[in-house]
């Protein structure tokens, strides 16, 4: 199961990857896949150049994704880019064998702070807070999104490493 890779797929995406060895090493990040109001075709392209260089340097054995959150108000053109986001990193993994798994914001929040509600802001408070005070530094939510997405996946997929363990 490791290396493993976690993405929470959006415009500025947050990643995280927990490396195999010794120290099981935990590097995050956020990358903005493209500037605001790019195509769709250009956007998607962008995001597979970089996730094909991830998937290079980081040899996952298993890729983790969020499930994209639409907005209650947007545009065909919005989820066209978060719908392909989702398909671009599973068909990458297919061709490449590797293992997917999606998890549900709302699941990995309520496991990661213990905190199930409120609002955005609440939510994105409580994700980076819970960052913070096991010693992560994320730049933005959305990189806190993807350390509380990783360790809710080694949870899942009882992998040591994490929060448990």
């Amino acid at each position: 199961m490791l290396p493993i890779l976690v993405l929470d797929l959006a415009t500025k995406l947050g990643w995280a990857v927990m490396r195999s060895g010794g120290n099981r090493q935990i590097l995050s990040g956020m990358h903005v896949v493209a500037p605001p109001r790019t195509e769709v075709g250009k956007f998607l392209a962008n995001y597979e150049d970089w996730f094909g260089q991830m998937l290079f340097d980081e040899a996952p054995a298993t890729v983790v994704f969020e499930s994209p959150i639409l907005p209650t108000t947007t545009t065909p053109e919005t989820v066209r880019k978060l719908t392909g986001l989702v398909g671009e990193t599973e068909r990458m993994c297919y061709r490449q064998k590797i293992r997917t798994y999606e998890g549900r914001a709302s699941t990995v929040l309520k496991y990661f702070t213990g905190y199930g509600g409120g609002t955005t802001e609440e939510r994105k408070a409580a994700i980076l807070a819970e960052c913070r005070r096991i010693g992560f530094k994320p730049v933005d939510d959305n990189e806190g999104d993807a350390i509380a997405l990783l360790h809710y996946s080694l949870h899942r997929l009882q992998i040591r490493g994490g929060r448990d363990g």
